[in-house]
């Protein structure tokens, strides 16, 4: 998957250069394997992958895509996947293209290396619950048929 031209330039070749160590540095990691047999590691963050998330953010919002689910995707949820991603790491169009259960397993495994990267998402999304479920059903009107 990583064979892709328009594929971000990967941080892991840029942090090993870098750091030696890299492999006894980062105790928490999780591999995830994927149906057709490609493979990727989560990392745990650090300062480079911060920056990195940080980068990708930035550019999501410099160049918008057009279609509003596409964008939000990209700058939520592909921005953290990526940052922290090594191995076969799919583009943001193959990521949206995989199949529910598939990326179910990536994301999955980006919020238990890093539980606290999706808090404020999950605390929106329970209390949009909460306030739906406070909600009284409406009365269906009478229609003037029956």
């Amino acid at each position: 998957m990583t064979d892709k031209p328009d594929h971000p330039d990967p941080w892991l070749p840029r942090w090993k250069s870098e750091n030696p160590f890299f492999e006894n540095s980062m105790l928490n990691r999780e591999k995830v394997k994927f149906r057709d047999g490609s493979a990727l590691i989560v990392y745990e963050e650090n300062q480079i992958i911060a920056e990195y998330i940080l980068e990708l953010e930035q550019e999501a919002d410099a160049n918008p895509h057009t279609d509003a689910a596409r964008q939000l995707f990209r700058k939520v949820f592909y921005s953290k996947l990526i940052a922290c991603s090594a191995g076969d790491v799919p583009t943001d169009e193959q990521a949206r293209m995989m199949p529910a259960v598939e990326l179910n397993k990536w994301i999955e495994a980006v919020r238990r290396i890093n539980p606290d990267w999706f808090v404020n998402l999950d605390n929106a999304l329970s209390k949009m619950t909460e306030d739906e479920k406070k909600r009284k059903p409406r009365k269906r009107r009478k229609s003037g048929n029956g």
